[in-house]
C-alpha cells in the first residue's frame, strides 16, 4: 500500500490542475490489482498482472497463463493458488478462480463513457517488479467483435499484461493486453465490456489451469489476418504509403463508416501528393468522428497545400478545442504558407509550399 500511495501522489503531481486525478480513487486499488506468477512447462516463470473482477475471481491475459502448470496471484508476502480457469482465448482474457483471495472487485466504467483524448491510467506490474502507474490519453477506439479496442499513450511493458486501464475515477475501462513497436501511442487494451459480459461465471465453467492447446488471441494472428487497425499501424510507422492506400481502400469496402479507415486513406493520399483526394477522405474522417484530432490536423494541412486558407483556419479552430498542440502546429504551417506566398523584393513570388512537407506532422 505505501508504494502504491507514493506512485499515486507522484502521478497526481505531474499533470495540470485541470487534469489531475483524485488520489482517493486509486489507493483502494491496492487490494484489487495483483501480480501473477505462472510456472511454465519449459521451467520458466511467466509474470503478469491480474484484476479482481468478482469475489474470488480475477482476470488476466491468456498469453500470461498459456502453457503453464500452475498459476498463483501475489500481493505482498501473500500467495494464493488459482483453483481453476475459464478462458476466452480469442479475446485474450482468462478468468481465474481464487476463492481464498479476499480482494475488492474493481468498479466498471460504462462503455459509452469512453472518448478520444480522454485521460486514462495504466496500472500493472511493469517488468514484474513493483506496481506502476502510467498516465496518458486515449488516441484510438477501434471497433472489433462487438467492443472497442482502446489505443492509448499510457505505456506499459512486460509484466503488466492483464493490468488495468482506468479512467479518472479509478473505474476499469480496459485490460492491458499488447503493444506495437513504433510510435508512443501503440499501447492497446481490450475493452472492459468483454470482461463484464462474462460475469458471473458458473463454478462448473472453471477448468484446470494447465489445459493444453489453447488457441491464440486475435492480435496474435498472422500479419495477413490481424484487424485492419493493426495492419495500418505498421505501414504508417514505416511510411509505406502506396500499400497503406491499397489497404485503406480494402478497409473502407469492408467497413464504409469507419473513421479510421477514411483517415488511413486520406493520410496515404496526402503523403503521396494527392492533396485534393486526401481532403475528400479526411472530410469523411471528421464527419464520422468529429473529435478526430489527427483527421482535423491532416485536413488543415491538405487545405493549405490547396491554397484554401478558410478551410485550414476552420480546421485549426476546431483543433483548438481538441488538442492545443496540434492546433499550434497547424497555425505554424499556415504562417509558413502565408510567408512563402509573399513576393520577394524584386517582385518574384517565393516558392510555393511543398505539398509533402506541409502535410507531414511535425
Amino acid at each position: 500500500m505505501p508504494t502504491l500511495l507514493v506512485l499515486v501522489l507522484l502521478l497526481m503531481s505531474t499533470g495540470s490542475a485541470a487534469q489531475a486525478f483524485d488520489p482517493s480513487h486509486f489507493v483502494p486499488l491496492a487490494m484489487t490489482v495483483l501480480r501473477v506468477e505462472a510456472p511454465a512447462v519449459n521451467g520458466q516463470v511467466k509474470v503478469g498482472t491480474a484484476i479482481t473482477v468478482a469475489p474470488g475471481v480475477v482476470v488476466t491475459s491468456c498469453h500470461v497463463t498459456r502453457e503453464t502448470v500452475a498459476v498463483r496471484v501475489v500481493k505482498g508476502a501473500g500467495r494464493w493458488t488459482a483453483e481453476g480457469q475459464f478462458a476466452d482465448p480469442e479475446h485474450d482474457l482468462c478468468f481465474l478462480s481464487v476463492p481464498r483471495w479476499p480482494g475488492r472487485p474493481v468498479r466498471f466504467a460504462e462503455p459509452e463513457s469512453l472518448g478520444l483524448y480522454q485521460r486514462v491510467v495504466a496500472m500493472g506490474f511493469t517488468r514484474g517488479a513493483e506496481v506502476s502507474l502510467s498516465e496518458g490519453e486515449i488516441t484510438g477506439l477501434h471497433v472489433h467483435d462487438g467492443g472497442r479496442i482502446i489505443q492509448s499513450t499510457s505505456s506499459f511493458s512486460s509484466g503488466a499484461s492483464g493490468g488495468a486501464l482506468l479512467d479518472g475515477e479509478g473505474r476499469l475501462v480496459g485490460v492491458l493486453t499488447f503493444r506495437l513497436r513504433g510510435n508512443t501511442d501503440h499501447y492497446f487494451s481490450v475493452p472492459a465490456s468483454w470482461v463484464s459480459a462474462r460475469l458471473p461465471i458458473p463454478e462448473d465453467r472453471f477448468l484446470p489451469v494447465d489445459q493444453p492447446g489453447r488457441r491464440r488471441a486475435f492480435w496474435e494472428a498472422d500479419s495477413c489476418c490481424v484487424p485492419y487497425f493493426m495492419r495500418v499501424g505498421g505501414m504508417k510507422s514505416e511510411a509505406r504509403w502506396p500499400e497503406l492506400l491499397r489497404l485503406a481502400d480494402e478497409w473502407i469496402v469492408a467497413d464504409p463508416y469507419n473513421a479510421d479507415a477514411w483517415f488511413a486513406r486520406g493520410l496515404a493520399q496526402a503523403r503521396l501528393g494527392q492533396a485534393r483526394e486526401a481532403t475528400a477522405a479526411l472530410m469523411r474522417t471528421v464527419g464520422f468522428a468529429p473529435r478526430h484530432a489527427d483527421g482535423w490536423y491532416e485536413l488543415g494541412a491538405a487545405s493549405i497545400v490547396l491554397g484554401d486558407g478558410d478551410a485550414a483556419g476552420n480546421a485549426r479552430d476546431v483543433l483548438a478545442g481538441l488538442d492545443a498542440g496540434r492546433a499550434a502546429r497547424l497555425s505554424g504551417l499556415m504562417r509558413g504558407s502565408e510567408s512563402a506566398s509573399q513576393p520577394e523584393p524584386d517582385g518574384t513570388p517565393k516558392d510555393a509550399v511543398d505539398s509533402d512537407a506541409s502535410a507531414r506532422p511535425r
